[in-house]
């Protein structure tokens, strides 16, 4: 009898250990996905203004570049 319980508390421990173990898994690889695409998206947000800005400089005829205009002429280039 005693073999028979003790048989249980390992199998039981066992089965706490396994979801234990997924537990930790599933967040890790939350927290890594969630790391990734917050890098993801900031890529693509930097990439949307570079984009939206050269097209709004290019809509006022005068495009020489984005860095010609951020380095050369500054910032406020964009409200002359």
């Amino acid at each position: 009898m005693i073999d028979l319980y003790t048989t249980g508390l390992q199998a039981y421990s066992s089965v706490l250990l396994f979801i234990n173990l997924s537990n930790v898994a599933i967040l890790l690889s939350q927290k890594i996905l969630t790391h990734y695409f917050n890098i993801f998206f900031n890529i693509l947000l930097i990439c949307s203004a570079a984009y939206f800005t050269v097209a709004y400089v290019d809509l006022r005829g005068d495009f020489n570049g984005i860095f010609y205009v951020f380095l050369e002429r500054g910032i406020d280039a964009l409200y002359e």
